[in-house]
């Protein structure tokens, strides 16, 4: 009998048979480590227990439930065994029924404590065996966070599964009153699970059924940092242009599109396809930012905004380059705040009006600074070269360099340490001739060049005090230096 055969294992663990009655009556390691090795034996023997003779029913899901604890926790192997071992003897649960004999569905069954509490690394074995174990398909047991066996069956794309349900009646669509829980077809869509979404569509699911929160199936589509290509297309086949009209501009709660979410995920591919299939992107979102600011101000990928303009150009709804945000912002500020000088220069050769331009605050500035400082080691040689070529950029375009704005540069850089260079790094300036030569024709202030510095203090800590000419003057000392050492 399996419960002489676990009493034999607890005693070769050193567990009486006293203490393992009141294991087996809570959640217990030791009651788990005994099932666990009764099942390894069992299995390999092939006389498989009965073990409606140990548990009853609450118990048993308890057991499954707790196994799953077990993977979750990093034994996976133990869970899985155990999991495995209940649907090999051909366990199966029923359904509670009312007075009037019908099932009652509002459960955490162990197929909803599973999704409810994370992946395991086995997810996929473990599902389908939970599914040989709750296999009544007529019953589709919820909990009451909304989730549903059959939206456990379309997330897993356990075809089988799903094709036993829909033929037992079971409505495609499984409303919930749940808002954050997403139809079965969207997340056949976003597991990428082609096969069961086409399944869905057979049986009469919409696919261009909008949910609350994400909005469409291209929402769904778009987010997958993982663009499955033939997914998509599949989608645009079997969604009439009616609907597809619809949904290429439809917005969520935040007012952002499928496009926000492509150029997030940089899934170019999809970008082009959503603005081959008319996808507006000069659409703003709720806070009055267009796919351009977003991608400015959150992808930071200059061949995604490449990319952007090229497409809308070629389906001729270009990029509008002088849209203002409700603060009142532009794309070309988002660029230079950020540093992204090949932005900046896609922006001014599109025609981005300068006669408006402000330059970032020193607080924005510093922000932007400090945050690509613990991005990247090389940040102080960056930065400085981005920011000057930027200045470079604009001046160009007949942007004049005000006071304002070259303070702004060089507070921003001593605020990030840029002055503070090693002796070393000094010593190798000094030892420069061609810098030494430009210095001392450089005129730091009126009647003082590089060279001739009286007082011996760094220019650096005088910063305020200077004048626009000696600011204009220090960027081009270190303009110089940049090129030096990149030419080096």
């Amino acid at each position: 009998m399996f419960m002489d055969e676990m009493i034999k294992c607890a005693k070769e663990m050193g567990i009486s048979a006293d203490q393992l009655k009141e294991a087996l009556e809570t959640r217990n390691d030791e009651k788990l480590s005994c099932v666990n090795a009764c099942a390894m034996k069992h299995m390999g023997t092939g006389e498989l227990p009965n073990l409606r003779d140990i548990f009853c029913k609450e118990e048993i899901e308890c057991l499954l439930c707790e196994s799953i604890d077990y993977m979750r926790e990093g034994r996976e192997d133990e869970g899985k065994s155990i999991i495995t071992f209940v649907a090999l003897i051909g366990y199966k649960d029923e359904p509670e029924v009312d007075r009037d004999g019908k099932p009652l569905l509002h459960r955490t069954t162990a197929v909803l404590y599973l999704i409810r509490n994370g992946y395991p690394k086995s997810w996929d074995i473990v599902v389908k065996e939970l599914f040989k174990i709750y296999n009544r398909f007529d019953a589709n047991y919820t909990d009451k966070w909304g989730w549903t066996h059959f939206h456990v069956a379309c997330v897993s794309g356990i075809y089988e599964v799903v094709e036993r349900f829909l033929e037992l009646g079971q409505d495609p669509h499984c409303p919930t009153s749940v808002p954050y829980i997403c139809p079965p077809i969207h997340y056949a869509l976003y597991n990428r699970h082609a096969e069961v979404y086409n399944l869905l569509l057979r049986h009469g699911a919409d696919p261009a059924v909008v949910h609350d929160w994400v909005c469409t199936p291209l929402h769904i589509i778009s987010q997958d940092s993982l663009f499955n290509y033939e997914m998509a297309e599949r989608f645009f086949e079997t969604t009439d242009d009616a609907q597809l009209a619809l949904m290429v501009n439809a917005q969520n709660k935040m007012g952002d599109t499928p496009l926000f979410y492509a150029l997030f995920n940089r899934n170019k591919a999809f970008i082009e396809l959503l603005l081959r299939r008319s996808a507006d992107p000069n659409l703003p979102n709720f806070n009055e930012k267009t796919s351009l600011h977003y991608c400015i101000l959150t992808v930071r990928d200059d061949d995604v905004v490449k990319t952007l303009f090229e497409i809308s150009d070629e389906v001729r709804r270009p990029v509008q380059v002088n849209v203002k945000t409700k603060e009142g912002r532009t794309a070309l500020l988002f660029a230079v705040a950020c540093l992204q000088v090949h932005v900046v220069e896609m922006l001014l050769a599109r025609g981005t009006d300068l006669s408006g331009f402000v330059f970032p605050s020193e607080l924005v500035f510093v922000r932007e600074m400090k945050r690509q400082r613990r991005c990247d080691k090389h940040f102080k040689l960056k930065l400085a070269s981005g920011a000057l070529a930027i200045v470079e950029s604009l001046e160009r375009r007949g942007y004049k360099l005000p006071r304002s704005d070259a303070m702004t540069i060089m507070k921003s850089f001593a605020e990030c340490g840029l002055f503070n260079e090693s002796a070393d790094l000094a010593k190798s300036w000094n030892d420069d001739e061609m810098l030494t030569e430009k210095a001392k024709k450089i005129m730091m202030m009126p009647e003082q060049s590089c060279h001739n510095n009286d007082n011996g203090n760094d220019t650096d800590n005088k910063q305020v005090e200077l004048s626009h000419q000696s600011l204009t003057s220090r960027l081009t000392v270190i303009r110089f230096s940049l090129k030096r050492f990149l030419k080096d």
